[in-house]
């Protein structure tokens, strides 16, 4: 697998979206540069991060293109990024400091779209603004702008309707609209396993025979062990042998996603709700109760439904169930700052307790194994 960024300059991974919702791109964005707008300070050895050419964009997003944000600190002209984007999004001062007016032109004869950050847009050269796709302005300065221009939100989740009909650019998903909304009836099924699996004498003919009263999930159980992504020899032809093959964590996993995604099958909330959890796992170090809660949560966000309720219907052991009980456990703060992260706040990270650029590392250092998983989950469901 090849890298995606290099760890010395952490990124934000937003979402361009138009006012009906519609996810136009994924957007790149140094933390430092939210630092900045914030007026935090950010170090010497950020500014001189250099962006690593060799970059695989299909572990960085899921359904759409992918953007990236250009600012002093690349050190380089955009005219050198490779052409694995679609689009970048370059500061005035940066373009006007640097002479880089031509290098966009060239960029725009690539196909790849230039859009220009600027706090003040009556600034604007004419051609630079000829050159530009559109003009990305901030929110206090987005009153006297005309529609159809893309608003920078700082990562606070500002709604399509506040926007007047502009595009803006801020959280990739949000939580669902619906509080306390109860389980569908199949889903029995899968907490009654999970609850099951939280016991390490269960034995797996009690787990089959609590999914054997879901075909759908029975299947797809099947399916995923005899998948070639685990190389078998010899098929396996019973849900319990299969379930012995693929062990609790696998289980577990396609239990949780299957509530998730029969809710909403878009492969993209799909890899949104997934990495969040690998985020947590890597940022608690590797422990799968992290990764359960972070399934946990993106199925209580996705429902509306209270974590502490579904993490006890689950038989979750209590160390997961302190993430969502006590605001000051280790697991809950790993969320709490996962869940920042997705907003692009980098203020509710620190009050978390974490490092915003340790955030933003573990998201991406996620993204290709949670590609993988998702295409296997995919896979299975076929």
């Amino acid at each position: 697998m090849r890298s995606t960024l290099r760890p010395t300059c952490p990124f934000f991974r937003l979402a361009l979206n138009s006012a009906d919702g519609t996810r136009k791109a994924y957007v790149l964005v140094p933390v430092h540069v939210i630092r900045a707008f914030e007026g935090q300070p950010y170090s010497p050895e950020v500014l001189g991060a250099q962006y690593d050419a060799d970059v695989d964009q299909a572990a960085l997003a899921a359904d759409a293109p992918t953007f990236l944000w250009i600012d002093d600190s690349f050190g380089i002209p955009p005219i050198e990024l490779p052409s694995t984007f679609s689009g970048v999004i370059v500061e005035q001062f940066v373009v006007t400091n640097n002479n880089w007016a031509q290098d966009l032109l060239e960029l725009t004869a690539r196909d790849i779209t230039v859009l220009v950050h600027s706090h003040d847009p009556a600034t604007l050269p004419t051609e630079l603004a000829a050159s530009a796709a559109g003009i990305v302005v901030n929110p206090g300065a987005a009153t006297n702008q005309p529609d159809g221009q893309i608003i920078w939100t700082l990562g606070h989740n500002l709604s399509a309707q506040a926007l007047a009909g502009r595009m803006h650019i801020g959280p990739v998903h949000t939580v669902a609209a619906q509080s306390g909304a109860e389980l569908a009836p199949g889903d029995a099924q899968c907490l009654r396993a999970m609850q099951l699996l939280s016991d390490s004498n269960t034995d797996f003919r009690d787990v089959a025979a609590v999914l054997n009263l879901d075909p759908v999930i029975a299947v797809r159980a099947l399916h995923m062990a005899n998948s070639a992504a685990f190389g078998l020899s010899n098929r396996l032809d019973s849900l319990q042998s299969a379930l012995t093959f693929l062990g609790t964590g696998r289980i577990n996993t396609l239990l949780l996603t299957s509530l998730i995604s029969s809710r909403q099958p878009d492969p993209d909330l799909l890899w949104f709700l997934l990495n969040r959890a690998e985020t947590c796992r890597r940022l608690s170090g590797g422990g799968d109760a992290a990764y359960m809660a972070g399934l946990v949560s993106s199925l209580a966000d996705e429902t509306g439904t209270d974590p502490l309720s579904i993490a006890e219907q689950a038989g979750a052991s209590q160390y997961i169930q302190s993430a969502f009980s006590t605001a000051g456990s280790g697991l809950g703060a790993v969320l709490r700052a996962v869940k920042a992260y997705e907003l692009g706040d980098i203020a509710r990270i620190r009050y978390a307790g974490l490092d915003p650029e340790a955030v933003a590392s573990a998201y991406f250092e996620s993204l290709p194994h949670t590609r993988i998983a998702i295409t296997q989950l995919l896979a299975a469901g076929h």
